[in-house]
């Protein structure tokens, strides 16, 4: 091997030993959706089924919950750096459920408060379905009330004042307006 082949060796593995001094320990990048707001400069974050509280965010990025966002690990440090995919005013957020009423007394209507498990940033548009496997469905009718960007009320109206023992299964689905 000839002295300047040696030397360019050298000189390449010298500077690959500088690269890789320079990065940052510990640097990863993830991503996550925005469970909830805590204050003007941190998040409450769910990153892969774990949810992170107090996590900031840089002040270029307007949170809303439900957006998709990046997050910048180096160390143990973490920040949201902004949001990913659809445009953060047209990110939509959903969640759905379902009530089962074990007993439904001799009464025409039942009501029960729903909450969410997230807030929605406005008030979503909630649907309803009396599950179709119960028996005597067409007495039945539901009906979503008073919804906020909290809870609904969820009102099952009986077309008889008959008491009904058999579980009555309730669907729901709020959608975020976007």
């Amino acid at each position: 091997m000839s002295r300047a082949s040696g030397l360019r060796a050298a000189s390449s593995k010298a500077v690959a030993a500088s690269v890789q001094k320079s990065q940052p320990p510990n640097f990863a990048m993830r991503t996550g959706i925005v469970i909830s707001i805590e204050s003007p400069s941190t998040l409450t974050v769910d990153i892969s089924g774990s949810t992170i509280p107090n996590m900031p965010y840089l002040s270029s990025y307007s949170p809303l919950p439900g957006d998709n966002v990046q997050i910048l690990k180096m160390d143990n440090t973490w920040i949201v750096i902004g949001s990913v995919g659809m445009a953060t005013h047209h990110a939509m957020f959903g969640e759905a459920g379902e009530v089962n009423i074990a007993a439904f007394g001799a009464t025409t209507v039942f009501t029960q408060t729903v909450p969410f498990a997230f807030p929605f940033s406005i008030r979503p548009v909630v649907m309803v379905n009396i599950d179709s496997a119960a028996t005597e469905t067409n007495l039945f009718w539901a009906k979503a009330a008073t919804i906020t960007t909290i809870d609904f009320s969820l009102r099952l109206t009986c077309a008889t004042a008959t008491a009904f023992t058999a579980t009555r299964t309730i669907q729901w689905l709020a959608i975020e307006q976007g």
